[in-house]
């Protein structure tokens, strides 16, 4: 180690060594590969008797005119060579930032792998890394800090700011005249806004700038029957015509149904901490977005009225929910 080589004897012991005295460019040599312990030998084993496992020099293959992918280039060249010789089911990577203080962690890492149900899904785990020796101040931006967990008493601060927030905008709505229900139909059609005519807005504007599109101007009814008229002094919505707009809205809208249950699920029958601070965000998050698309859930499943989601929609957007759900999970 103190050299930073391979010394003289090693090299002339082993013919693998010798062979980088025939390379004359680091970047364009050939496959060095050579065997230096045989764990299969019966000789091989330490001053104490033990046997020893095998121990492996490689040096692979690099050509000028062939990125050689860095570290996944050499893991593959390494699985290669583990296939032919010990054909290993586990490979462990150690490396100068890959290391681990902890005996345990092989051991922890197949549990993955050997999983009935999962185990042949898997093929690569990873721990998150720990920071060690970090000066006070971090010069070098190192450190990968997680701020706030739920469990945390500071996330208090972060949710008095939102909970504030939302507070200032729901009495200054309330001393303009309005009520709790309308501020809260505000709130809905400020996200079904920006889900939709703000997004097919921006990008009529970006397709025409770039001359793909034309302006047009789409004329809709301006007459309703008594019905339509009738649902909207129960402030019943009406999501009767077939716009990809409300594609939009129901897709969204089925995805966070999905994911809200999925959390709920998770977090009750696994019952640990970490569950908790990894999806309690997301849960509540995806909670308040299934609040606010309440209408349009009875729009999708249970109204039976001429204003009720087209089925073409629902199919839709349903099929397209579900598949990004299974994306998303598996």
């Amino acid at each position: 180690m103190k050299l930073g080589r391979i010394s003289d004897d090693l090299r002339k012991e082993h013919k693998g060594f010798r062979e980088w005295d025939l390379v004359a460019n680091r970047r364009d040599r050939q496959t060095i590969l050579q065997i230096l312990i045989d764990g299969r030998e019966t000789k091989a084993v330490d001053v104490e008797g033990q046997p020893l496992p095998t121990l492996v020099y490689l040096a692979r293959e690099k050509r000028p005119k062939f990125h050689h992918n860095f570290k996944a280039g050499a893991l593959n060249a390494l699985l290669r060579v583990s296939s032919r010789i010990s054909d290993s089911p586990i490979v462990l990577t150690v490396d100068c930032d890959m290391y681990s203080n902890n005996s345990e962690s092989v051991r922890n890492a197949m549990c993955f792998f050997m999983d009935e149900e999962r185990g042949h899904d898997i093929a690569f785990v990873q721990y998150p890394q720990q920071f060690d020796n970090i000066t006070k101040n971090d010069i070098y931006s190192s450190s990968l800090r997680v701020i706030m967990e739920m469990s945390n008493p500071w996330t208090l601060a972060f949710a008095y700011v939102m909970i504030a927030k939302y507070a200032y905008s729901l009495g200054e709505f309330l001393l303009c005249g309005g009520t709790v229900q309308g501020w809260w139909n505000d709130q809905r059609m400020w996200v079904y806004k920006r889900l939709t005519s703000y997004l097919f807005g921006f990008l009529e504007t970006i397709f025409k700038s770039i001359g793909f599109a034309k302006s047009g101007f789409v004329v809709t009814a301006k007459t309703s029957e008594e019905d339509v008229s009738s649902r909207y002094e129960k402030e019943v919505m009406e999501f009767g015509a077939a716009s990809p707009m409300f594609n939009i809205l129901a897709t969204v809208a089925l995805v966070n149904l999905l994911g809200f249950v999925a959390g709920v699920k998770r977090v009750i029958l696994n019952m640990q901490n970490e569950d908790f601070n990894l999806l309690a965000l997301q849960i509540i998050l995806c909670g308040l977005v299934v609040l606010i698309n309440l209408p349009l859930y009875q729009g999708l499943f249970f109204r039976k009225d001429n204003g009720r989601m087209p089925s073409s929609i629902r199919y839709q957007s349903i099929l397209v929910a579900v598949f990004a759900y299974l994306v998303a999970l598996y």
